[in-house]
């Protein structure tokens, strides 16, 4: 049974992969200095303490999941350049997680990027990026559709393109991307669980017809293999467009077509799709929502029709040295074919964080996961509360 409700999982991991990095990210506020020209090195270390009240990951309908207390160092930097027509970024982050009483699950999870983009002409610009990370659990990476599990993945990304400015109003854009996910083996059944890689190609118009309205179309096709075989691809047609409201706030919305093609769906489905979004940014201040609904692939144990989202993120300063930020996704799949099991999933987080100076920061943070399927066992909540500090100061280096 979890070797079947993996199945579908890995399908929409592969055609969204989310290679969101388990060990802790940079954070731009932890220095109000500008990044300098040239070469830097930004050494960064982060240590903290936390309450988990599910360490397990077990879903459960009595309460008694297991908790403990867990104490991790993140210690990682960034190398950096920025030219007047280059700019390259390479960072890695690896964090230690140690617990008190399930020692088993002391881990040392582990995130690498690396990218550049290069203005060739006037009117061109190419870019690459390349991110590899180690992640104790499915639910840290927020892969589409995959239940929480204490289950290790791995799961690396490759996107490279070009943008161009062939006219005055016209912005156009081509990218490749590739995707690959792994799983170890579930610790309590021994089995392996499925995973495989992807191939994806994008295109992108944009026409401004004045100086807030801009007109979007947009293309963009996932084919993927899994190891035992099955395969699909999936190809999404948008129109829509962006709308600027102020100087400091946009919204953008977008129509669409999702279709879908599997060995085992036939013949193709289509689905109606759309997006929209508004944000909005004032010196420190920022807010962004957004919501999608597009049509995902399933395997041959199940899969999801509709793929929902709804995403938001703000960061408020409090003083001149405290601020708070917060963030709260929900997403929801629907069965396509009979078998299928709905998944509901949610995410929230929230930091308060105090500016001992520029590149010292005492956090408090919160992040909480929850999820349903509709089997025995099947709801899931994890919280995890605690404190951290964090140091980082870029340094030019040339």
């Amino acid at each position: 049974m979890r070797s079947r409700l993996i199945a579908p999982a890995v399908a929409v991991a592969l055609a969204a992969a989310v290679s969101n990095s388990a060990a802790q990210q940079p954070d731009p506020r932890l220095s109000e200095e500008r990044q300098p020209v040239g070469w830097s090195l930004t050494p960064r270390l982060t240590t903290g303490a936390a309450y988990d009240d599910n360490v397990l990951v077990q879903g459960t309908t009595t309460g008694d999941a297991a908790s403990d207390l867990n104490t991790s160092v993140t210690p990682g930097g960034s190398l950096d350049y920025i030219g007047k027509r280059s700019a390259f970024n390479a960072s890695y982050f690896g964090a230690v997680q140690l617990y008190r009483d399930f020692s088993t699950l002391n881990s040392y999870d582990q995130s690498m990027n690396v990218s550049a983009r290069r203005v060739l002409t006037r009117h061109t610009l190419v870019f690459a990026q390349q991110s590899y990370s180690i992640t104790p659990t499915t639910e840290v990476p927020a892969i589409v559709g995959v239940p929480f599990l204490r289950v290790g993945a791995r799961i690396a990304d490759f996107r490279g393109g070009v943008e161009a400015t062939p006219a005055r109003h016209l912005q156009v854009s081509a990218s490749y991307n590739f995707n690959w996910i792994e799983f170890n083996k579930d610790p309590v059944l021994g089995v392996s669980l499925l995973g495989g890689h992807s191939n994806g190609g994008a295109a992108g118009l944009k026409y401004q017809t004045s100086d807030r309205m801009m007109l979007t179309a947009d293309y963009d096709i996932q084919v993927a293999e899994v190891i035992d075989g099955s395969s699909f691809h999936v190809q999404n047609w948008w129109a829509g467009a962006d709308y600027r409201l102020s100087e400091n706030s946009r919204a953008y919305g977008a129509l669409g077509i999702s279709r879908l093609y599997a060995k085992d769906i036939l013949p193709g489905k289509t689905s109606p799709a759309w997006r929209a979004g508004y944000s909005h940014h004032f010196e420190d201040l920022s807010f962004d929502v957004s919501y999608a609904r597009s049509f995902v692939p399933s395997y041959g144990g199940g899969g999801t029709l509709s793929n929902q989202d709804l995403t938001s993120s703000v960061h408020v300063p409090i003083g001149r040295r405290m601020y708070t930020t917060g963030t709260f996704s929900v997403r929801s799949d629907e069965p396509v074919i009979a078998g299928g099991l709905p998944l509901k999933s949610m995410w929230i987080g929230g930091v308060v964080g105090y500016a001992v100076h520029p590149w010292l920061h005492v956090e408090g943070f919160y992040g909480g996961t929850h999820q349903s399927i509709d089997r025995p066992g099947g709801r899931l909540n994890r919280n995890r509360i605690g404190v951290q500090v964090t140091t980082a100061k870029p340094v030019r280096i040339r």
